[in-house]
């Protein structure tokens, strides 16, 4: 239900809807009383003289005296989207058919989320055209469905994928409203004191199956002692007269017309019955009933069977079956004691699961997109979300089509897939698969392949980050009307405040064994102000616990090692569907050939972060390679060179001319920098306000791999590029990789290493 406003205030709503009604209105204008003193800033847009109105202004709502006549008014639609730049809302909330098309006329260009509402699944059909000029319009960000059934027949009707609009929340009622109803006098009703009262009220709609109740009354024992009040008006036609004289009850069957004791009379009777035969949502007159204490006996339609416990708060028979509600009619006759007992249950019971509050709550629940991997860090951090209170859906990414580069059992997408599934199914929460493979290709894959042709070495898992989790998927999971997006990485995200504006900082996870926060190194702050990290603040031991308890399949799953939502590649498969096989020598380089071991030659920075250049005069020729492209610096595995003193090390490569140059042993000078290189364009500020102005230094911990210990370092920046100067020299610093640098436990910046 979130809107996007500026950090540090809540969203700012627009309602528009008719309150002239203080009965029908009074859940719905509950909800809004409710947010305004939760913190909100509500604006009602109504007519100005509605018995609501001034409850509005007591309770500190803006009352703006206006409500469209028209469904397509143009002044109305001005005057609405006046008041939305006006006022600055985030949300424009409306509750009927005037509001809605003038309304969306007024957000055209604005960004103003659109929330409109749906009180019953009646007529939902996906050929209705003026649907599609309300619901399911494309400005429409959510639609606030009174019952599941009402969202289940918008999921099975639309011929969209934006099934996550729809929403179900329903409208509350608080017990004191019903406190002081007064018990109605039936005498004028009854035979003799123990006459049996079942009372129905309903409007005269065939949906309401009244022609099945006075059927049911014809199925009971004419000499049974029951009274029947159908309540409301347009019920005494000729058909329901007839069927109640044929009934053997036609002196005990009541037409009593409209009635503004209704809720006495429910309150008065011994049970209330509602025959309904379909396509309704909830029916206030049976929540009515329930909190005045009066068992109901419902149809199971969709709308309202979850209200009622068959046997404990009511009874629930199948819709359009006479002889099913005669039994249930008579069970509650000749069991009065056990009707009672299900009216007292029935009164808590409504309470417990249809409270005001609870529809307040529910309204302010922020949406919550997890990607859901397969694994067991991102199924807690679903099952930590939802115990939070979040409304949780849950995606997985399908990156990658491609499984004969895929090692064998080695986490194949699939497998994952359908673990994600198994959890989202445990939690009860949505889940779908999402295809992404053609952005992957693009912005992962083929970087990769060009960095490795270049003979750079990249990080995929920063890119997958920073390309495709934090972008591509999170636009994704932002057009589903999501307010966050969730992960299970292991680093935790705080929030500080700069010049009167919140700056959001990324911290290291307290498993330090186990943070992550390197690989989110190119996170930008509209990223991060997006993004949750639920499992940071926890140990991996801790995790595995909760998933267990949890019930969760993935508890015991191995992590995975491999590409995000990809799985484990062989790397060298992998390569070579582009970056063919070529026969090259491998040159060992002796550790004196490299000039003062590349430290300590100059204080000249570009010096001191000069990478090694290495010629194939200055060693011997050790083996042979199969193409340059497929190795990296500090690499030890895959050389196939033997009889040597010490291991082989890659301390270089040059893929023009094909030649991979090593040295023996972890020591040799040539896999050690004192210092590195990072381009002013390939600079990225996580924190953009702790950005080193030009001639500026500053001490820093940074790290140039995942999982390497943090290294102290200087940091300078001259205008054109950064420096990073070590206080140790680094082993095996590789081009293409990231640098990272930490304030303690903050990443502050990142770059790519030249």
């Amino acid at each position: 239900m979130q809107a996007s406003p500026a950090a540090g205030r809540l969203p700012k709503i627009l309602v528009i809807s008719n309150y002239r009604s203080t009965v029908t209105v009074r859940p719905e204008a509950e909800i809004f009383i409710g947010l305004a003193a939760a913190g909100f800033e509500i604006e009602v847009m109504t007519y100005g003289d509605s018995p609501y109105a001034e409850k509005f202004r007591a309770a500190g709502i803006e009352v703006t005296d206006f409500h469209p006549e028209r469904k397509f008014d143009s002044v109305a639609a001005k005057f609405i989207r006046e008041r939305l730049v006006k006022g600055g809302h985030d949300i424009l909330h409306m509750f009927n058919s005037k509001a809605y098309m003038n309304g969306l006329r007024a957000v055209k260009g604005l960004p103003v989320k659109v929330v409109m509402y749906r009180g019953t699944q009646a007529n939902i059909h996906w050929y209705d055209v003026a649907l599609y000029t309300k619901y399911f319009h494309p400005r429409v960000d959510k639609i606030v469905c009174n019952s599941r059934s009402v969202e289940d027949e918008f999921n099975k009707q639309s011929l969209t994928d934006r099934r996550s609009r729809f929403v179900t929340i329903n409208k509350g009622h608080r017990p004191e409203w019903y406190a002081d109803t007064a018990t109605a006098d039936l005498s004028e009703f009854k035979k003799s004191p123990d006459t049996f009262v079942l009372t129905c009220v309903a409007n005269a709609r065939r949906v309401k199956g009244v022609k099945y109740l006075l059927a049911a009354m014809a199925e009971i024992d004419s000499a049974a002692d029951i009274s029947l009040l159908l309540v409301g008006n347009g019920l005494d036609t000729a058909e329901f007269k007839a069927a109640a004289r044929k009934s053997g009850h036609g002196d005990q069957i009541y037409f009593t017309g409209f009635r503004e004791d209704a809720l006495s009379v429910v309150k008065a009777s011994d049970a209330f019955v509602m025959p309904s035969i379909g396509a309704e949502s909830l029916t206030k007159a049976v929540v009515e009933a329930m909190h005045l204490g009066t068992a109901p006996i419902i149809t199971n339609i969709p709308g309202n069977k979850y209200m009622v416990e068959h046997g404990q708060t009511g009874l629930i028979v199948p819709p359009k079956n006479p002889q099913a509600l005669a039994e249930a009619i008579s069970a509650m006759y000749e069991k009065r004691t056990w009707c009672e007992e299900m009216g007292q249950h029935a009164a808590a019971r409504i309470t417990e699961i249809l409270h005001t509050d609870r529809t307040i709550i529910e309204t302010m629940k922020k949406r919550v997109v997890v990607g859901l991997s397969g694994g067991v860090d991102s199924s807690v951090a679903a099952w930590l979300l939802k115990e939070q209170g979040y409304e949780v859906i849950g995606l997985f990414m399908k990156n990658w089509h491609d499984e004969s580069v895929i090692i064998a059992n080695e986490c194949p997408w699939i497998e994952d897939s359908n673990d994600a599934m198994l959890v989202a199914q445990a939690l009860d929460i949505p889940f779908q698969v999402i295809d992404m493979s053609a952005d992957y290709k693009t912005r992962i894959v083929d970087y990769m392949f060009a960095e490795y042709a270049a003979g750079r070495t990249p990080n995929p898992d920063v890119l997958c980050n920073r390309e495709i989790k934090f972008d591509v998927f999170m636009k994704t999971a932002l057009s589903l009307g999501a307010d966050f997006v969730a992960t299970g990485h292991y680093c935790r995200k705080a929030e500080t405040e700069v010049d009167g504006k919140t700056v959001y900082r990324l911290l290291a996870g307290l498993d330090a064994g186990k943070d992550q926060s390197y690989f989110l190194c190119q996170v930008s702050q509209d990223q991060l102000a997006k993004a949750l990290f639920p499992i940071g603040e926890l140990q991996k031991s801790e995790v595995r616990k909760i998933a267990e308890k949890a019930g969760l399949v993935t508890a015991d799953k191995k992590d995975s090692q491999g590409l995000c939502f990809v799985g484990k590649i062989s790397l060298p498969d992998f390569l070579q569907q582009q970056l063919k096989p070529k026969k090259g020598e491998i040159i060992e380089i002796p550790a004196g050939a490299v000039n003062g071991a590349g430290v300590e030659i100059s204080e000249e920075l570009s010096t001191l972060t000069r990478p090694h250049h290495f010629e194939k005069s200055q060693g011997e020729v050790a083996g042979e390679h199969s193409g340059a492209h497929y190795f990296t610096i500090g690499q030890r595995k895959g050389l196939h060179v033997g009889g040597k003193a010490k291991p082989l090390f890659v301390i270089g490569t040059d893929v023009i001319e094909n030649e991979v140059y090593v040295g023996q042993g972890d020591d040799h000078p040539g896999l050690y920098r004192k210092g590195i290189r990072i381009p002013a364009a390939e600079v990225h500020h996580t924190r953009p306000d702790l950005a080193l102005a030009p001639g500026e230094k500053r001490r820093y911990k940074v790290r140039i791999r995942y999982r390497q210990p943090l290294e102290d370092a200087t940091l300078e920046y001259d205008g054109e590029a950064l420096f990073i100067i070590f206080d140790r020299p680094q082993r095996g610093v590789a081009p293409g990789q990231f640098a990272a640098w930490y304030d303690g436990e903050e990443l502050i910046g990142s770059g790519v290493i030249h």
